[in-house]
């Protein structure tokens, strides 16, 4: 019988999932299956237990068996334009009854505003936003706005699972240093972060790049820069949740509320 999943990556829409699931997979104690992104707990509709379980068939004694799957970090709300997760259920709670008493979460996190620009260029790239209007006019259902409210989403799966279970790491880390990035998870994990295993693996490897992803656009088609206003707004929208990952990280996040930091980064070339 396959193992249940002990060990959920989720957290921010391109915040280096792809990249920490690729290396992850590569660790001898850790099964992680080679799709990414099963989105079975947000999709609970449209998919059987049986079926996910299948991914995991191949895992043997591996001390975490686990998935990646970014939009697991979403805390549906009443009477709020911006939110519409899929489905008539709660993904954190679904997850809670479903996995061990054991089970690991891993939320990887950027500044909310970055993560706006990503998604929404992300789906400029899907087609799913031909007209490609702004970020606050994108359907709800494709998040742009509502999956940077960490705040809501975190305090709900700590209320479920325990602040002990959750772990939450910082892709301005990657991007500063991949090895101390992942070395830090596996640390976190209770892994083996030596010398030895960063020898065999490939911290340089780029997955699910913006570059990848604009292969996917019409020829002569560029990505829009992002509005000021918009960014002026979203820094107002997503100050409480700054705090609360201050809060949770201990980490010091005035560069995430700095207009004209921030805005600069997201009018350079970004991954």
């Amino acid at each position: 019988m396959a193992r249940k999943p002990n060990l959920i990556i989720a957290g921010a829409q391109k915040s280096g999932t792809s990249w920490l699931h690729a290396q992850l997979r590569q660790h001898p104690d850790v099964f992680m299956p080679q799709l990414k992104e099963l989105n079975y707990f947000n999709r609970l509709d449209e998919k059987k237990p049986e079926d996910y379980l299948a991914h995991f068939e191949e895992a043997g004694a591996e001390k975490y068996v686990g998935e990646a799957t970014p939009h697991y970090f979403w805390k549906r709300i009443s009477n709020w334009k911006y939110c519409e997760p899929p489905g008539a259920f709660d993904v954190a709670t679904e997850m809670h009854k479903f996995l061990g008493p054991e089970a690991q979460l891993v939320f990887s996190l950027r500044d909310p505003v970055s993560r706006a620009v990503s998604g929404w260029h992300h789906n400029m790239c899907m087609g799913r936003n031909p007209e490609r209007v702004g970020m606050l006019d994108c359907p709800p259902r494709m998040g742009i706005v509502d999956l940077g409210m960490y705040a809501r989403h975190w305090d709900h799966f700590e209320n479920l699972f325990g602040r002990e279970r959750m772990h939450v790491v910082l892709y301005d880390d990657l991007v500063r240093s991949p090895r101390d990035y992942l070395a830090w998870v596996l640390h976190l994990l209770g892994l083996d972060n030596s010398d030895a295993f960063f020898e065999t693996i490939n911290l340089e490897a780029r997955v699910n790049t913006k570059g990848h992803l604009k292969q996917r656009l019409p020829d002569g088609k560029e990505l829009p820069p992002p509005d000021p206003e918009e960014i002026k707004i979203l820094l107002d929208m997503y100050e409480p949740h700054i705090a609360r990952v201050e809060e949770i990280s201990g980490r010091d996040l005035n560069h995430w509320r700095d207009f004209d930091a921030v805005f600069e980064k997201l009018t350079k070339a970004q991954p």
